[in-house]
C-alpha cells in the first residue's frame, strides 16, 4: 500500500507543473480531455478546439474525447470484452448508436477544420461508470495525458424555446466532483448553439467576450482567451474588464477597515485577509496589463471594454446589455474573488458550481443565443493538500 502511494505521488509530482493553461508550454501541443454525453455536444467542442489550438504548438491539439455512459443493469448486461483501447465494448443499441454519431461528428471536424498533417488528434475513450464514480475516469485520463484542461458539458441543455431544461442530477454530480478533484483546470460549457450556426474554419467571425473582474479563475479564463487571439480569422475577441467605481471603492475601503478592526480585537474574519486581497489585486493588475500589452495594444482584432460599476446589480445590468452582441462569454468561476462587485450574487445563484457570474450567464432569462464557458484554474496547493509552496513536489 505504501509502495502504491509513493508511486502515485511520484507520477503526479512529475506532471503537476503542466496542469493548467497558465503552465502550458506554448511550443508544445495543447492537450485537453472532453466529456461528451451525445453528438449534439460535438459542435461546441469542435469550435473550442479550433479556436484554442492556434495558441500553442503551431496549431497542434490532442483531444481525449470521453463518451460518458451511465453504468446500469442494461448496459452492464451488454458489455463484451474486446481488444480495443477501451478493453470492453458496449453492444447496447442505444449506446452504440450514440457513440457512432459522436465518432462521425468528430471525424467530420478533423476533415473540415485542419485535421491534415496530424495537427488535430482525437482519441476516443469510454467512461462507463455510475454517476458517483464517473469523475474518476475523466480525472485519471487528464492525469495520464498530462492535459491542461478538462471540458465538461453543463448538466442543463437548451430547449426548443431557448430556455434551459431542468438538468440531469447525475451529470451535475459528475461536474461538481470534477471541479473538486480535477488534476488540471476545468471548463464547463453552457451550450446555446455554439458552433452549430458557423463552422470554426468559416470566414465569418464569432464574437467572443472574456470577462475579467479578478482572481485566479479569471486569470485562467484570460489565459484561455489569449489562446483564441491567434485564431483571428474566425474569432473576434473582446476583453471586458469590470472595475470598481467611486462608490464601490468606498465600500471596499469600509469593509477593509472593518476587517482590520476585527483583527485587532482577535475576532474571526469573514473572507480573506487584507494582505491577501492586496496581493491578489496586484497579481490581477500585472496579469491583465501583460495581456493588454500582448494582445490589445496595437492589435485591431482584439477589442477592449472597461466598465465601472458599484455593485452586483450594476454588474448584472452591464452583462444584460451585452447579451445580444456575443456568441460566447468566457468567465472565471471566481472561487477566490473577494470583490464587492459580486457580493450578494451567491445568495441568488441556482448552480453554485458555476460561480456567481457564471450562474447569471447560464440562467434561462439571460440569453437564448450566447453560450458560456466557465473556467476554474487548477490549484496545485489544494490538489496536494499543502499550505506552503516550499513543500510542493519538484
Amino acid at each position: 500500500m505504501v509502495g502504491i502511494g509513493i508511486a502515485s505521488w511520484a507520477r503526479r509530482s512529475v506532471q503537476w507543473r503542466l496542469m493548467g493553461l497558465q503552465h502550458h508550454d506554448p511550443s508544445t501541443e495543447l492537450r485537453l480531455v472532453a466529456g461528451l454525453r451525445g453528438p449534439q455536444e460535438v459542435p461546441a467542442l469542435a469550435f473550442l478546439m479550433e479556436s484554442l489550438r492556434w495558441g500553442a504548438g503551431n496549431g497542434e491539439i490532442a483531444c481525449y474525447a470521453v463518451d460518458m455512459v451511465q453504468l446500469t443493469d442494461q448496459t452492464a448486461s451488454s458489455i463484451v470484452k474486446s481488444g480495443g483501447l477501451d478493453g470492453v465494448t458496449v453492444v447496447d443499441e442505444e449506446v452504440s448508436e450514440m457513440r457512432k454519431l459522436i465518432g462521425e461528428a468528430l471525424d467530420a471536424y478533423q476533415a473540415e477544420c485542419g485535421g491534415e498533417g496530424g495537427k488535430v488528434k482525437v482519441r476516443r475513450l469510454l467512461a462507463l461508470s455510475s454517476f458517483p464514480d464517473m469523475h474518476s475516469d475523466l480525472c485519471i485520463c487528464a492525469e495520464d495525458a498530462m492535459a491542461a484542461l478538462i471540458l465538461v458539458p453543463f448538466h442543463k441543455a437548451q430547449c426548443l424555446d431557448g430556455t434551459m431544461d431542468g438538468g440531469h442530477f447525475g451529470f451535475r454530480l459528475v461536474n461538481q466532483k470534477v471541479l473538486q478533484l480535477a488534476p488540471c483546470s476545468v471548463g464547463i460549457i453552457v451550450d446555446r448553439g455554439l458552433g452549430k450556426q458557423q463552422r470554426p474554419d468559416s470566414t465569418a467571425q464569432a464574437s467572443v467576450a472574456v470577462l475579467f473582474i479578478g482572481g485566479a479563475d479569471d486569470r485562467e479564463a484570460l489565459t484561455l482567451a489569449s489562446f483564441m487571439c491567434k485564431q483571428q480569422a474566425s474569432v473576434r475577441l473582446t476583453a471586458l474588464r469590470v472595475v470598481q467605481n467611486a462608490t464601490a471603492q468606498a465600500r471596499a475601503k469600509a469593509r477593509t477597515s472593518l476587517f482590520e478592526s476585527k483583527s485587532k480585537r482577535h475576532m474571526p474574519l469573514a473572507g480573506t485577509t487584507t494582505g491577501q486581497e492586496e496581493l491578489q489585486a496586484q497579481a490581477d493588475d500585472k496579469f491583465f496589463a501583460e495581456f493588454y500589452r500582448k494582445h490589445v495594444a496595437g492589435n485591431k482584432s482584439v477589442g477592449y471594454l472597461e466598465k465601472h460599476v458599484a455593485d452586483g446589480a450594476e454588474l448584472v445590468a452591464v452583462l444584460r446589455g451585452m447579451q445580444g452582441d456575443y456568441r460566447l462569454f468566457v468567465v472565471g468561476k471566481g472561487r477566490d474573488r473577494n470583490s464587492v462587485l459580486t457580493e450578494g450574487l451567491e445568495e441568488w445563484a441556482e448552480c453554485l458550481e458555476l460561480g456567481p457570474v457564471g450562474d447569471i450567464l447560464a440562467s434561462s432569462d439571460f440569453s437564448t443565443t450566447a453560450s458560456v464557458l466557465i473556467v476554474q484554474q487548477y490549484d496545485a496547493k489544494k490538489h496536494y493538500k499543502v499550505i506552503d509552496e516550499e513543500f510542493m513536489p519538484l
